[in-house]
């Protein structure tokens, strides 16, 4: 590794989106933002919502937007781990996937509750039918045709 450069990696939870060398990395912290440049100190950060930037010598060479997470520099390395980052031009199909899946999720959990409120109202049944078969009231009179005792 050339010790004028950076190896950037930024890390989603199933993939990476990019893996690299640069020159320069903007980090967006909490805190604001933070330059990375070659034989930078070793650091962790948090991160904010916002865009990485990406330097190949003076021009920006890249944009990345990142929902959060954290970064961490050590020996000329940014490693970028977030739940959702992704290219510009592809960040509103990534936030309509994942709008769907939300939408499909709380479906699934609505069924799901349907068919627990389902099995309660069963097993509430099948103890209520067990609770009346125990009383030999009930049994007698199923026993002696019209009630009588």
């Amino acid at each position: 590794m050339d010790q004028n450069s950076l190896t950037l990696r930024v890390l989603t939870p199933d993939r990476m989106v990019l893996s690299r060398a640069v020159d320069q990395v903007v980090l967006r912290t909490c805190e604001g933002d933070l330059g990375i440049l070659p034989g930078h100190e070793p650091c962790s950060v948090i991160l904010d919502y916002g865009v990485l930037r990406v330097y190949d010598g003076k021009n920006q060479a890249d944009v990345i937007v990142v929902m959060r997470g954290f970064a961490t520099v050590q020996d000329n390395e940014v490693v970028v781990l977030s739940a959702v980052a992704e290219r510009p031009d592809q960040i509103e199909a990534l936030l309509e996937d994942m709008e769907r899946q939300q939408v499909e999720n709380k479906r699934r959990e609505e069924r799901f509750d349907i068919e627990i409120i389902r099995a309660e109202i069963a097993m509430r049944r099948a103890l209520v039918g067990m609770d009346i078969s125990s009383h030999s009231i009930l049994r007698d009179s199923k026993e002696k045709p019209g009630g009588d005792n």
